[in-house]
Parts: structure tokens; C-alpha cells; sequence
């Protein structure tokens, strides 16, 4: 009965199956287990992100919603030096990003041009705070 069974099971199907139950699992395990871990290491390899002033950091496997307590002069300066250039910004994304972050007409906003992949930078800065959303697909 075994030997049966084992000769129905394909190593692709076994490869197939091994190759979803890690992509569940992971995941599962990042939101619901170790998410305080997630986080921590995920914004210890974030380069791109102010290094002080952190308020909040939520990230996901597609996202990262963040706010940061700086001046306006910082804020501009941070613009600035981000790797990719950032231009003013004002689309229906900005909207999500207001509810989601809870913060409504910004003073300023930029954002990098859309990539390919549909990645974007937008940054926002209300009231001392700069909030950042980051989607990477």
C-alpha cells in the first residue's frame, strides 16, 4: 500500500507542493508569529529611510507605510538625497495614503516616477511628520 503511494507522488508535484507550503508558511509566519521580528529586520536593512525620528514602520510583503517626526528643512533635505529623483505629487494614491495614514492635506508631497514593476516612492510631509508609502509591485 505504501510503495503504491509513494510511486503515484512525482517529484514535480512534490517540488510543486513543497514550493507553496514555504510561500504559506512564510507568510503566515511573518504576520501572525514573528512580525515584531519582521519588522525589526526589515527596517535594519532599509537604507532609504531617515535614520532617527521614527514614528511608526509598517511594513508587508508589497508595502511600507512609515511616519517620521522632522522638520520641514529635514523633510526637503531627505527629498533631496533620495537615490531616485522625486517630483511633486498629487494623484489618487496620495487619497489611499491619506486614510491609510491618517493625515489629510499634506503641505508638501513628492514622489518618484511609477516603475515598471508599478514600484513608487511618495512622501509626504503635514505638521512636523513625514509620511512614507513605499509599494514595490
Amino acid at each position: 500500500m505504501v510503495v503504491r503511494l509513494i510511486r503515484r507522488i512525482h517529484l514535480g508535484k512534490l517540488l510543486l507542493l513543497g514550493f507553496a507550503l514555504w510561500i504559506a508558511l512564510t507568510y503566515t509566519g511573518t504576520k501572525f508569529f514573528h512580525h515584531d521580528r519582521f519588522v525589526e529586520l526589515h527596517q535594519s536593512h532599509n537604507d532609504y529611510v531617515p535614520a532617527s525620528g521614527c514614528l511608526t514602520y509598517e511594513p508587508s510583503f508589497g508595502h511600507l507605510f512609515a511616519s517620521y517626526s522632522m522638520t520641514r528643512a529635514e523633510f526637503d533635505a531627505w527629498v533631496a538625497q533620495f537615490p531616485v529623483p522625486m517630483s511633486e505629487y498629487d494623484s489618487q494614491l496620495q487619497r489611499f495614503d491619506e486614510d491609510r495614514l491618517g493625515f489629510t492635506d499634506p503641505d508638501a508631497a513628492f514622489a518618484t516616477q511609477s516603475a515598471s514593476n508599478g514600484g513608487q516612492t511618495r512622501a509626504y510631509f503635514k505638521d512636523g511628520t513625514m509620511y512614507l508609502s513605499r509599494n514595490v509591485m
